[in-house]
């Protein structure tokens, strides 16, 4: 959806409850730490946001359609790959012999490595890549169901495929480069969002109070089977989620936990910081790292407190609210706010 057509703003607050979601996880990773409910936000922390990917689909021309594409991800990815991944950390051991989170001693050659998977400095802008092959490999699945009269079957059942392939990889452990074995896995989840953009009315009907309380039951019961009920430990960008029954449990339960968090959105509409943050989470996810990394080097002093996790969680999603002007106004360009690629 274009900025100047109007906004669903609770799909916004969804995506902000999203990356909030990502930025926790990551506090909890740099600090050795755990926090409620983990493995269950893990079931369908990232497969929502393929969903939400999903639900924006819309087809054009294969030129233009790579175009917009290569704005909005393949850009960002290379910027902040080759910036926050690579040049920073580099600069800052060398110059001050000062390690950054997760930098393992690489130099700048490693920009030659810009779309393998090797682990950087700044590992969330995976995901931008990823997408942006997920994308890809959708358009060629949509353009193929076209021929055939009922094309959103065909398009469901060829995803479907996609799918169980991804996920035949995940219980092999077998690793294919560039995120191809993810992006299979992910193409469900991203179909889900086009269908229910396309096929449902989830985007333009209101709450009554029916709804709600179906909403608010459906909640519940996901809840439940989620957390009672978890028998694997999802991880998208490792192309993994445990045993047999790890497997079987990630559709299921990922479009149940993604439901329940745009029934949820749909429910409580609007709360401005969080749809802002929504909003503009391309930034946050770029750039929460970073400053997950400079907070965490100003609260040594409450290692071993229970607050230590929120604190920092808390400062740095304050920290990246700061940095979202910044971005949107001195790299509209790399951060998916501007074409820099222009569109005819």
């Amino acid at each position: 959806m274009s900025e100047k057509s109007k906004r669903v703003e609770w799909v916004d607050t969804a995506k902000g409850i999203c990356i909030l979601l990502v930025v926790l996880h990551h506090c909890a990773q740099v600090l050795q730490a755990s926090y409620p409910l983990q493995r269950d936000f893990l079931t369908f922390r990232m497969p929502l946001y393929f969903i939400l990917s999903g639900l924006f689909f819309k087809q054009y021309g294969f030129k233009v359609f790579i175009l917009k594409k290569t704005n909005k991800l393949l850009i960002p990815y290379v910027f902040f790959y080759v910036i926050t991944g690579v040049l920073i950390p580099v600069a800052v051991y060398r110059l001050f012999g000062h390690t950054i989170v997760f930098y393992d001693g690489y130099g700048p050659d490693a920009v030659l490595s810009i779309f393998s998977e090797r682990i950087i400095c700044n590992p969330s802008i995976w995901f931008l890549f990823c997408l942006f092959e997920v994308n890809l490999l959708f358009y060629l699945l949509y353009f193929i169901s076209e021929h055939f009269k009922r094309s959103t079957v065909i398009l469901g059942v060829l995803s479907l495929m996609v799918g169980l392939f991804g996920l035949f990889l995940a219980y092999k452990r077998i690793k294919l480069p560039y995120y191809i074995d993810s992006s299979c896995t992910a193409i469900p989840f991203f179909f889900f969002g086009y269908y229910l953009r396309n096929h449902t009315s989830i985007l333009t009907t209101v709450n009554t109070r029916k709804s709600v309380g179906l909403s608010v039951v459906f909640i519940l019961v996901s809840a439940l089977v989620i957390h009672f009920f978890n028998y694997g430990l999802l991880s998208m960008i490792e192309n993994s989620a445990g045993g047999l029954k790890g497997c079987a449990q990630v559709y299921p339960y990922g479009i149940m936990g993604t439901m329940s968090v745009l029934l949820l959105s749909k429910m409580i509409g609007k709360i401005p910081v969080l749809t802002y943050i929504g909003r503009y989470s391309i930034i946050v996810l770029c750039t929460h790292i970073y400053v997950i990394h400079f907070v965490n080097q100003f609260v040594r002093v409450a290692e071993g407190s229970s607050m230590r996790l929120p604190f920092v969680f808390i400062v740095t999603v304050l920290g990246c609210l700061a940095l979202i002007p910044l971005f949107k106004k001195y790299l509209a360009y790399f951060t998916a706010q501007k074409d820099l690629i222009k569109i005819n």
